[in-house]
């Protein structure tokens, strides 16, 4: 993970004990590659545009790891607030474009 924490995962989906801790951080990896997927755009490019990874791309982050770890092996839709939330971060265009909207 280079984004976001174990600590800020676990706080945020309230998880003690460190029985997990392993899961917790593929998960919080695999939220962050989500994430940078669905807005086309690089770490090196979100910090080049912003200077830091938005607020809005780090709740989504942690939104989508507590997602997939409370619905493991089910198939349920993904809260619509993280696409909400990614959305103004989408990169339309092929050539190089900003990284925001």
């Amino acid at each position: 993970m280079e984004i976001l924490t174990l600590q800020q995962i676990k706080t945020n989906s309230r998880i003690d004990g460190d029985e997990e801790d392993e899961l917790l951080q593929e998960l919080g990896a695999e939220a962050e590659q989500m994430v940078l997927n669905a807005t086309r755009c690089t770490l090196d490019q979100i910090y080049g545009e912003h200077g830091f990874v938005p607020l809005p791309l780090r709740r989504a982050m942690l939104m989508i790891v507590d997602y997939l770890y409370n619905n493991r092996g089910e198939d349920k839709p993904m809260p619509l607030a993280v696409s909400v939330m990614i959305r103004p971060y989408v990169r339309f265009n092929n050539k190089g474009g900003r990284c925001d909207v």
